[in-house]
């Protein structure tokens, strides 16, 4: 309610009118304007100054994407490493658990995958440790 009284009183005092008015003709004439307000386009190249490019600044940009190469492969290079120590304590820790077990032949090999799926281990290092057990 008091929000509208105060825009009752505000709508009193300077009404509805738009202030803000544009002189008539003025959208016709105003292309027309600008353009002769622009300078000629041989103006501006004589005042541009000559730009040297030096051997630094061709240089810079091949440096730049070959260390953000080198970061990639060492960000890379340590989330592999780090997972590639994880599985091989990993399937040793589920061989142990096998070897716990009562009747090593009663696993069936559906059980054993899923044991080895559990590890998220790849076949390259699953048959690195196979090789290394036997």
């Amino acid at each position: 309610m008091t929000n509208m009284k105060e825009e009752q009183e505000i709508i009193k005092k300077c009404g509805k009118e738009n202030p803000f008015l544009v002189p008539d003709g003025y959208f016709e004439d105003f292309a027309r304007n600008l353009m002769a307000q622009l300078p000629a386009k041989d103006d501006i190249q004589e005042d541009l100054p000559e730009l040297k490019i030096t051997t630094w600044q061709r240089i810079k940009p091949l440096l730049y994407l070959a260390a953000m190469f080198i970061g990639m492969v060492m960000c890379v290079r340590v989330v592999l490493g780090e997972h590639a120590n994880n599985t091989t304590e990993d399937m040793s820790s589920i061989v142990a658990t096998i070897n716990l077990l009562p009747d090593y032949e009663q696993i069936s090999d559906e059980e054993l995958a899923s044991m080895v799926q559990y590890t998220m281990m790849d076949n390259y290092a699953l048959y690195q440790y196979l090789s290394e057990v036997e």
